[in-house]
């Protein structure tokens, strides 16, 4: 269960850094739940 977790972490933050890239306001996903808290 630890290591799906951990992936699942993996997966958002490579997400988050890749939005960023691209000038995707991350706060806004957060807030509309597309991420995910």
């Amino acid at each position: 269960v630890e290591q799906s977790v951990y992936a699942l972490l993996r997966t958002r933050e490579m997400a988050i850094s890749r939005y960023k890239d691209f000038g995707i306001p991350v706060d806004w996903l957060l807030d509309s739940g597309v991420v995910g808290k």
